[in-house]
């Protein structure tokens, strides 16, 4: 028996402590008094159902379940196994829970949460949803889904983490999912779209993408932006399969991280930059949507390396910078054979008065430069997030500059505000 801040959990399950390395996590989970327990963060779980808030593995967890919750038909066995991964990385967190009954994360913002667990998509339930407006997923942006969500997320600084979605080839099924597409809103710009990878076999030498995670395969699209493991042995529940435990494990790893730097929650591009900068690379990593790979996006999450010394860079551009213009540029010296991750991440802001364009995307690039001065790596992608995976053949001082190619929208009048992470190693 291991003590987790408030939680006693039997953990002999090798399983369930594999998938915690396989993240980076396993230390600082049970990491004794030097380990997090996410205090001080509050954490949002948004699902079909709410979790059983006695179970085991959620004792003396502090859970407010939101009061059009409650009663024994939403108690649901999917929430409270997405509960119990977080429960145990998180104990000391603060948990509200609320079944889905509406588009968006307003609740949540009421209740001041730092970082929401969306593992659903949505879906028509059976019966009349009366208090809220479930709708229906679909296979591309929905202004009246992930716009909403991004600008929640863009106004209030609220991060969010969706699952991507799970192939499903059961019509009767209400997560029906034949082409394997992510589900709404993980679409969202703004949104933290999790992916899935699987345990190497016996003829691979590290993890890779599960064939049952859903992606984006539209170049330059990039979701899924983070990975996890598709398949979670849950101590006291059992063997779990699919992208809403991977979420699960993500959103543990991101109270840990509010935790640890607390400047961290209120700022959902900088998370998404550290997520995607100190990614692992899996065995079948691709570099096929920039440096992305578009079924992973930058790789399995890490959380130790994010606890680790992670430079990063606020960057302001001003509303009025013009297109054309690198806003950023500095130096940093590499070795010869030192791989370097750089990830650029920045927020979809919301145009009130851009009439039937409610969105505008100022588009960034990132480039690398070699001690010559000629190019070594581009990340052009038309998103909101750009990547470099790098590894020098040359020592010496390379530069990295953000390019903003094209003018701001003159209905952005408070400019954009971007985080850029690196890592060398």
């Amino acid at each position: 028996m291991i003590c987790v801040g408030r939680n006693v959990l039997a953990v002999d399950d090798e399983s369930w402590l594999g998938t915690l390395s396989a993240i980076n996590a396993l230390s600082t989970v049970y990491g004794g008094n030097t380990g997090y327990t996410g205090y001080d963060v509050r954490i949002g779980l948004y699902e079909g159902g709410v979790c059983d808030t006695d179970h085991t593995n959620l004792s003396g967890v502090s859970i407010y379940v939101r009061s059009n919750s409650t009663g024994a038909l939403h108690i649901s066995n999917h929430a409270t196994a997405v509960a119990s991964i977080i429960g145990i990385m998180a104990p000391e967190a603060e948990y509200y829970a609320s079944r889905l009954t509406e588009t968006g994360v307003e609740w949540f913002l009421d209740m001041e949460c730092d970082v929401v667990n969306c593992s659903f998509s949505y879906q028509p339930f059976p019966g009349n949803e009366t208090d809220g407006y479930v709708r229906v997923s679909a296979p591309y942006y929905r202004l009246d889904i992930d716009g909403i969500y991004d600008y929640q997320i863009s106004v209030h600084g609220i991060t969010v983490i969706k699952s991507a979605g799970n192939y499903n080839n059961d019509p009767y099924s209400n997560g029906y999912n034949p082409l394997n597409e992510v589900k709404n809103p993980g679409l969202a710009y703004n949104v933290i779209t999790v992916g899935g990878v699987k345990e190497p076999s016996l003829f691979d030498w590290g993890w890779k993408h599960h064939e049952y995670a859903s992606y984006v395969n539209t170049t330059p699209y990039v979701k899924p932006e983070i990975s996890a493991p598709f398949t979670v042995d849950i101590p006291n529940i059992g063997v779990k399969p699919g992208i809403s435990f991977s979420t699960a494990l993500v959103t543990g790893c991101v109270a840990l991280l509010m935790e640890h730097d607390i400047y961290y929650a209120g700022s959902p591009a900088r998370v998404k930059s550290a997520l995607m900068a100190l990614a692992q690379m899996p065995s079948d990593y691709v570099a096929d949507c920039g440096h992305f790979d578009d079924r992973v996006g930058a790789g399995v999450i890490d959380l130790g390396g994010m606890l680790g010394y992670s430079p990063d860079r606020y960057i302001y551009v001003d509303p009025g910078a013009t297109g054309g213009t690198y806003v950023c540029t500095d130096t940093m010296y590499l070795q010869a054979g030192e791989t370097l991750e750089m990830a650029l991440a920045w927020d979809v802001y919301k145009n009130s008065d851009a009439g039937n364009v409610p969105f505008y995307l100022t588009n960034y690039e990132l480039f690398l430069y070699d001690p010559s001065g000629q190019t070594a790596a581009v990340s052009n992608l038309s998103s909101n997030v750009e990547l470099i995976r790098f590894t020098p053949q040359t020592t010496g001082y390379y530069t990295y500059k953000v390019y903003q190619p094209t003018a701001m929208s003159p209905y952005n009048y408070t400019g954009d505000i971007l985080y850029l992470t690196y890592h060398k190693e």
